[in-house]
């Protein structure tokens, strides 16, 4: 699981210098725009019970 937040991690900060980072929060999680195919993709699913 480490690896999977450091590799999401590295994504965040390369789309944020090419300064494409769109965030989207939606009722399953938090999504990260993805303007090549169209389309946001799922990052962070939200924790139940909060």
């Amino acid at each position: 699981m480490n690896n999977i937040k450091q590799f999401l991690l590295a994504i965040f900060i390369y789309l944020m210098r090419l300064g494409k980072c769109v965030w989207t929060a939606k009722t399953d999680g938090l999504y990260l725009w993805n303007s090549a195919i169209g389309e946001g993709l799922l990052l962070e699913k939200w924790e139940t019970g909060w």
